[in-house]
């Protein structure tokens, strides 16, 4: 598994998460809706929910854009809860690398150890891990 291969992949599986989750396909998860279905998922819904839920509505506006969802992702991933949000246990286990393979990267790339990409570090990953027929 390349680098790209799985990040494509997670991406997709996260991708087919929230469109499954955003029944009238305004690209938004509302919290009651994001609770409902998490917890037919066994996501145990409450005021911890609701807390994340607002750390990650970024523009405060009640609603979860797909950025935003990704982020109360990365927080589950980081408490180690994400499992409970996916319904197959293939997809937990494939954000899960994903998450562990950039993590490899950042710390690989990130020559200062500042915790973000300079421009130059952001390059030398690029280069070193896209497939030459991106660069072309």
């Amino acid at each position: 598994n390349s680098l790209p291969s799985l990040l494509e992949e997670a991406f997709r599986l996260l991708e087919i998460r929230f469109s499954n989750f955003d029944h009238d396909g305004a690209k938004n998860l509302m919290f009651r809706a994001l609770e409902r279905e998490l917890s037919m998922c066994g996501f145990p819904a409450g005021p911890e929910l609701q807390a994340m839920f607002k750390r990650v509505d970024l523009d405060g506006n009640g609603t979860l854009d797909f950025g935003e969802f990704m982020c109360l992702l990365y927080f589950w991933g980081i408490k180690g809860d994400y499992a409970f949000f996916f319904r197959h246990p293939t997809n937990a286990g494939c954000i899960k690398k994903a998450f562990v393979v950039m993590e490899r990267c950042m710390v690989k790339y990130d020559a200062d150890s500042s915790r973000t990409l300079s421009i130059e570090e952001l390059n030398a990953f690029f280069r070193d891990q896209l497939p030459q027929s991106i660069h072309s």
